[in-house]
């Protein structure tokens, strides 16, 4: 695998304090983290930003050993977001990088303040009414992504996610029901809620969660 890239990881755990450090900030299992720092195995894309983000370094340098360390050096303290475009969840599979210039910068404090240091973060821009008066066209949302290759989902939490349907990215406010099912509601009451059961809520790809959007001022 690639040692050099071993190396930047083990720096971000010299900056988080301790590998111990870098697994909580990151949301990496210890033992996962363990495997990048030793070289045995290379990680995402989405581990890739979570570990970046915890130690405060720029993705960018962390993935390729290019440009300057910290992403401070390079932004001003702002953290360039991806963005996810509506035309599918191919969008942010493990292929595609999550570094680079982005619609949307978020603060290093800004994101502390939320929470939301050491998390993959994504941008989203609505394009459709399905979710007024919360979210209206043209407000950029940003998305907590959910790892791909965790070991085990995270628990779902009710709110606002990104989901793939037929591979198309959509907003909607999901809600588990007692049989295993989901319920994927629109906040405008002009449009149908679905319901998904079982089988079908397995087979859902839920992108992330909305964490937080801006919008401009009329």
């Amino acid at each position: 695998m690639n040692e050099t890239l071993s190396q930047r990881i083990r720096l971000c755990a010299e900056r988080a304090g301790s590998g111990e450090a870098l697994a909580r900030g990151s949301g990496i299992p210890r033992r996962t983290l363990e495997t990048y720092l030793s070289g045995q195995a290379e990680p995402k894309a989405s581990r890739l930003a979570a570990i970046a983000r915890a130690a405060g370094v720029s993705v960018h340098w962390l993935a390729t050993g290019e440009g300057p360390m910290a992403p401070s050096d390079e932004t001003g303290g702002l953290l360039p977001l991806p963005r996810l475009e509506a035309s599918g969840g191919a969008e942010i599979r493990e292929e595609t990088p999550l570094y680079g210039n982005g619609d949307l910068a978020l603060g290093s404090s800004l994101l502390r303040d939320l929470g939301l240091s050491g998390q993959p973060l994504a941008a989203h821009r609505v394009e459709d009414d399905t979710m007024a008066p919360t979210l209206q066209p043209g407000d950029l949302v940003v998305v907590a992504l959910i790892d791909p290759a965790a070991d085990e989902p995270p628990p779902l939490r009710e709110g606002i996610h990104l989901v793939n349907l037929s591979g198309r990215l959509h907003l909607k406010r999901l809600q588990a029901d007692a049989r295993g099912g989901l319920l994927l509601r629109c906040d405008n009451p002009a449009y149908e809620t679905l319901h998904l059961d079982a089988h079908e809520a397995a087979g859902l790809e839920i992108l992330g969660r909305a964490v937080w959007y801006g919008r401009a001022l009329p």
